[in-house]
């Protein structure tokens, strides 16, 4: 799994820690049955697809984007394959997909 985010890691301890948590409440554990690949793009942006391409060589089985739109869209940009979940943003009303159930908007 792969978690890539616009933000700063610092502002973004207690989120990230309340994400790992509710991973290992659901049996997912990193170091016993899973590999977190995890990008912070500090605020700088224009680093968003390169961070992209890094998480997507390891080959994720799922990329979890934060930070909104601009985060969405380059992972958007970078892959279909890939399926993607959204911790923040609106992908309907951004129109990045037209319904939650994935479907690319036409």
């Amino acid at each position: 799994m792969a978690f890539i985010s616009s933000g700063p890691a610092a502002a973004n301890v207690e989120n990230f820690a309340a994400f790992k948590q509710g991973l290992a409440e659901n049996g997912y554990v990193e170091g016993r049955n899973l590999v977190l690949d995890v990008r912070w793009a500090n605020g700088n942006v224009a680093s968003l697809p390169n961070l992209v391409n890094q998480v997507l060589d390891a080959k994720p089985k799922v990329i979890v984007s934060a930070g909104g739109q601009i985060t969405i869209a380059a992972v958007k940009a970078a892959t279909t394959s890939v399926p993607v979940a959204f911790i923040s943003g609106d992908p309907v009303a951004e129109m990045i997909v037209s319904n939650l159930a994935g479907q690319a908007p036409t």
